[in-house]
């Protein structure tokens, strides 16, 4: 497989079985029991994506971007971040 950015997070799959893979580009990669919830691959973001975080039950996740701009994927709630351009 060949990236287009750098990984710069991971995070674990809902069972232990699996995990995500985070590019700075916003790209996702899903193995195992880590479902896929969306991307920032086609939509790249203004910043690059320094690192995710899982919700709780692992149904979903968090991108933070180095804007301190948050993108919430899959059971996600977005509540607010610290966007400044």
């Amino acid at each position: 497989m060949r990236l287009n950015a750098p990984i710069v997070g991971i995070t674990a799959g809902t069972g232990g079985q699996g995990y995500r893979l985070v590019a700075s580009d916003g790209g996702i990669f899903s193995f195992g029991d880590a479902p896929f919830s969306g991307s920032l691959g086609a939509t790249p973001p203004a910043a690059p994506v320094d690192g995710m975080a899982p919700t709780a039950d692992g149904a979903g996740y968090y991108l933070l971007d180095q804007w301190g701009r948050v993108y919430a994927f899959g059971d996600a709630v977005h509540l607010g971040d610290a966007f400044t351009p």
